[in-house]
């Protein structure tokens, strides 16, 4: 591979390949526009160049910095994750020696999915057959882009349930979970006032958070999974996510580490109950109060905030459900150890034909295309040597086929790692959306 240092990269003003595409077709985008939630004149090129530059630092605070965009202007997908706990986590050793940039990862496998949804009538057509249309997509493929590996804080180095950064994972997260308001409204309110008004209506939300009761959102997937060729036999909770996860994860199992796709899954279902519980609460605490705490514009613009979250709960319950399987099966796969599939057997878990269809699963199938596909500007963070060497922009280039996008990546190996992670995983396969390499 091509290794071009920090420094060359830095002297480079103009960004190139994918890159520049991806810049150019967001600037005249609609989707890409719904998905940012401003109107068309507000689109700031600059915005999106830094996002996609080639100084690593400055990719990844300005790729937070859209996604923290996109989260504030729609309240009604729910919580921002804690990306800033996933950035301090990677940046300080905390993962296995060969694990890449993921932050800003996230925006990236973002923008790639919209971009297909855009230009390859096989997916756009995919979505139309399952009813799903643009409105409903940005939504949808927002929450599962922007989640998709948040659940990498809990796979560490340190991989145990009660291990110091699961504890401070679940920490990070209750401290969200206490004033959820003031995260979904940040230019309305501050904790302090929601914290007055928990007190006031009494609608307290939760401080503390276990690692059990995490892994207990699991349940919704209770009877999901055949449509991706997971099944279990003689059994009646027919939970085959819930039945991998515990076997990779709990101690003394065979593997004994975090599946971070199901891990992900975990964290919106439950934040997904958690908030729409407290929603509820506030809404009719607050149509309820002859005596309004603080009478003014805050309060009456957290009126129609909320109101308006909870008119969409039942639609976003639906959405979040549909995003979550999507996370859940991002990342698994056949390849393990015949101890593994006997143990996962034994459990009543087949999983040998475990296959994405496009046809049944397209937010999961794009995930898992768009996941591996995203391989450029992605530094290993516990590397310094490999962290200069990585697969560049200027390496990887969208092309059109007769209609039909594919990328074109200049390094062959890339290409092969592409195609061997994702043999016989999905369907149609990955070879369809990568240029023949020369």
């Amino acid at each position: 591979m091509n290794i071009i240092s920090k420094k060359q990269r830095l002297q480079i003003s103009a960004i190139d390949g994918i890159n520049e595409q991806l810049i150019a077709w967001a600037s005249v985008s609609n989707l890409f526009n719904m998905v940012m939630g401003e109107p068309e004149n507000e689109f700031t090129e600059q915005a999106l160049k830094s996002a996609l530059c080639g100084d690593e630092s400055v990719r990844v605070r300005e790729s937070y910095h859209m996604m923290e965009r996109i989260w504030k202007n729609h309240p009604e997908w729910g919580l921002m994750p804690d990306y800033t706990l996933l950035s301090s986590f990677e940046h300080s050793g905390k993962y296995y020696q060969q694990y890449r940039d993921h932050l800003a990862h996230m925006f990236k496998v973002l923008l790639l999915g919209l971009y297909l949804y855009e230009t390859s009538a096989d997916i756009s057509t995919a979505f139309q057959h399952k009813d799903v249309d643009s409105t409903s997509f940005a939504a949808i493929w927002s929450i599962t882009t922007l989640y998709h590996d948040i659940g990498y804080v809990f796979d560490t180095l340190d991989k145990s349930i009660d291990g110091d950064t699961t504890q401070s994972a679940c920490k990070a997260l209750a401290k969200i979970f206490c004033f959820p308001l003031h995260h979904l409204f940040p230019d309305l309110i501050d904790a302090d006032y929601e914290e007055a008004l928990q007190k006031k209506y009494h609608c307290y939300n939760r401080h503390t958070l276990a690692f059990a009761e995490l892994i207990n959102a699991l349940r919704v997937f209770a009877g999901r999974g055949s449509s991706v060729g997971l099944s279990m036999e003689q059994t009646t909770t027919e939970n085959p996510i819930l039945e991998y996860y515990t076997m990779l994860s709990y101690p003394n199992s065979t593997r004994n580490c975090f599946d971070h796709g199901i891990s992900s899954a975990m964290i919106l279902l439950f934040q997904r109950t958690l908030i729409h519980d407290y929603i509820s609460r506030v809404y009719n605490a607050l149509c309820a109060a002859s005596n309004p705490m603080k009478a003014g514009p805050v309060l009456n613009k957290l009126k129609e905030g909320v109101t308006k979250l909870n008119q969409a709960l039942p639609t976003m319950s639906k959405f979040t459900e549909e995003a979550a399987f999507a996370l859940a099966v991002h990342n698994i796969n056949q390849n393990h150890s015949d101890a593994f599939i006997r143990n996962l057997l034994a459990r009543n878990v087949t999983i040998r034909q475990f296959r994405i269809p496009l046809s049944e699963e397209p937010f999961a199938y794009l995930l898992r295309i768009c996941d591996e596909l995203q391989c450029w500007d992605r530094p290993q963070m516990s590397d310094p040597i490999r962290a200069e060497a990585y697969l560049q922009g200027t390496q990887v280039h969208l092309k059109n086929n007769d209609g039909h996008p594919v990328l074109s990546i200049d390094e062959a190996k890339e290409r092969e790692k592409i195609v061997k992670a994702l043999n016989n995983i999905i369907d149609p396969s990955i070879e369809m959306w990568l240029e023949s390499f020369h």
